[in-house]
């Protein structure tokens, strides 16, 4: 381990993933390109550099996750439902969903959101349950 604060390094990578996707949406994908051996490595730093066990969610908190994914499902309109859940909601639901084992591009789809997106909430969990551990 190198010393790195995990937070600062976990802000920089959120930061370098959004200047990626925003060249990806802006139709630059050279430069997107040019940011993914950057955003790797910072993933790789901060993985090794996070040495203590996330925070798993109650199971109260992974059931109601899952029931309103569930809900969600049934609600599906042209493979989307994206745009049907609350924001916390969808925080809760993509904590859990990766706490259990789910990958981002399997949650993202389920989802109909980008794999970035999950990604970035997932790395927010993480660093709001380290920061919870420190205090």
């Amino acid at each position: 381990m190198i010393g790195i604060n995990t937070n600062l390094l976990s802000d920089t990578l959120n930061v370098v993933q959004i200047a990626q996707e925003t060249a990806l949406r802006r139709g630059n994908d050279l430069q997107a390109d040019r940011m993914q051996p950057v955003v790797e490595k910072l993933r790789s730093i901060l993985t090794k550099e996070r040495s203590a066990a996330p925070i798993e969610p109650s199971s109260e908190m992974k059931e109601s996750s899952f029931k309103t994914l569930m809900s969600l499902k049934e609600q599906q309109v042209d493979g989307n439902v994206s745009s049907t859940i609350p924001m916390e909601e969808k925080q809760r639901i993509v904590t859990a969903l990766s706490a259990g084992g789910m990958g981002e591009t399997d949650i993202a789809k389920q989802l109909g959101v980008a794999r970035d997106e999950v990604r970035m909430i997932v790395n927010l969990s993480e660093m709001n349950s380290v920061q919870r551990r420190s205090i």
